[in-house]
């Protein structure tokens, strides 16, 4: 069979050269193998799309005003001192403020987490006593969950809350292959403190005195850092409770 060389010329050439054309074919070949042996499984590979966190703040009362110049801008000027950050956004409302932050795609999200814990922390001092709550997610588009299903047990008790995340969640995150198994509806645990009113009154008990103390034990302390084989941890002491 003849190929006509003006209309496919690029095609007579390779034909002319075969040798080139087999080193080719096993060149992408090898590529082919290696990719395939090496590149994770992933719905979305790490390095395509940069890594962030979202820090969320809740300031009941706080006008929109009043929460980006005494909150926004505060956390913001802590956490632009942070290595490899591309950019902060942050938008402020009434009675709270979300920021997000984005990375470089080649830092270790872990590491970038417990530096953003720091830098809030460091922060605290400068907020107002208002804020109550300082949150952070981070995301990443590999870490698109595959799966979901629902779980439907009659009743409601701390039996079925304790069964799903220490039995079924456990095996789960025990399977070849999965990296991280969510439980959404779950009961958190909480404990009540009930007072008996007269003998409150009988031993003379200062609640204010209690209450402060047990928000003086309510802290969050830096402990400084360690290196480990070539990796840089931060350690920290993390006795926070919720005051209802």
């Amino acid at each position: 069979m003849s190929i006509d060389r003006t209309k496919h010329p690029f095609v007579a050439a390779l034909v002319r050269r075969p040798i080139l054309l087999a080193t080719l074919f096993t060149t992408l070949l090898v590529i082919g193998l290696i990719a395939w042996s090496r590149i994770p499984i992933q719905m979305m590979p790490d390095g395509i799309v940069d890594p962030g966190l979202q820090v969320f703040v809740t300031n009941p009362g706080g006008s929109a005003l009043e929460n980006e110049e005494r909150v926004a801008r505060v956390l913001e000027e802590e956490l632009r001192t942070l290595p490899s950050v591309k950019s902060i956004q942050s938008q402020s409302r009434a009675d709270d403020v979300g920021l997000f932050v984005e990375f470089e795609s080649t830092l270790d999200m872990n590491f970038a987490k417990a530096e953003v814990r720091d830098r809030i922390e460091r922060a605290r001092p400068k907020l107002p006593d208002t804020v109550q709550e300082v949150g952070i997610f981070s995301w990443s588009q590999s870490d698109l969950p595959i799966m979901f299903f629902a779980l439907k047990h009659p009743g409601d008790s701390p039996r079925t809350d304790f069964l799903v995340e220490n039995v079924i969640q456990r095996h789960l995150e025990a399977v070849d292959g999965v990296g991280k198994v969510d439980a959404w509806g779950l009961l958190e645990d909480s404990l009540r403190i009930l007072l008996d009113e007269d003998k409150v009154r009988a031993a003379n008990l200062d609640l204010g005195a209690l209450i402060r103390r047990l928000r003086s034990d309510n802290f969050s302390l830096s402990l400084g850092e360690v290196e480990d084989g070539g990796r840089r941890l931060l350690l920290r002491a993390d006795m926070r409770f919720r005051l209802y």
